[in-house]
């Protein structure tokens, strides 16, 4: 489910001359700690390293890197620090997205030092907490982030409800959290009219919490 409007001749290119491009993974997005506590909290970082398109020379040693920890998550599950899900996210389990997922490669790439190995591709002008950004391969090149082997844990109207449950207990931070989730995710099939709702949804949220300036920012 990622759209290449744009041809990657220019990585391949970059390749060949700048030793960090031999390499190129996706930046996917920032993350909440609320969300993914044992990332922020453990490894120190909020940005995601995507894995949903990826390009690199034969044996670098981030692809080695990440082959590595898929192995030991999976012989040490306590190791792999997949975070239990939240009040109000039952049925969100992470243990894919730590396991062999976006959370693993992330790990793989902070804790073994490639900031300065490998190249991460970012699309949005405005910085890494610009959502306009994330999930993009590149300039042009997006991840529609269908997620349909997760058996519709990233559905929008199953993101709405979870959004809901938060709002009725006062927890609208994470209620604005998987609102814009619901619209990364589930607004291409949508009405305007919808997207609009939701959308406003979003910013009531933060309007409950008194920081009016970020309900305008998505």
């Amino acid at each position: 489910d990622v759209l290449l409007s744009q041809p990657l001749d220019e990585q391949v290119s970059l390749s060949e001359q700048d030793p960090s491009a031999r390499a190129v993974f996706p930046f996917e997005r920032m993350i909440e700690p609320s969300v993914h506590p044992s990332l922020v909290g453990e490894v120190g970082t909020r940005t995601l390293v995507g894995q949903y398109a990826f390009g690199a020379t034969p044996r670098h040693p981030f692809l080695a890197a990440i082959l590595r920890y898929v192995r030991r998550a999976s012989l040490e599950p306590r190791w792999a620090l997949v975070p239990p899900p939240a009040a109000g996210d039952e049925d969100d389990d992470k243990t894919v997205l730590y396991t062999t997922g976006p959370a693993l490669v992330s790990r793989a790439f902070f804790e073994g030092g490639f900031a300065g190995k490998v190249r991460l591709l970012y699309a949005s002008a405005a910085g890494p907490d610009a959502p306009s950004g994330w999930g993009s391969f590149g300039p042009g090149n997006w991840h529609h982030h269908h997620g349909t082997w997760k058996g519709g844990a990233l559905d929008g109207a199953r993101l709405i409800e979870r959004a809901e449950r938060h709002t009725a207990a006062g927890r609208h931070e994470q209620a604005a959290n998987l609102f814009l989730r619901a619209l990364l995710h589930g607004a291409s099939g949508w009405s305007s009219e919808l997207v609009l709702d939701v959308d406003q949804r979003r910013q009531r949220c933060y309007h409950q919490l008194g920081r009016l300036a970020e309900a305008h920012l998505a």
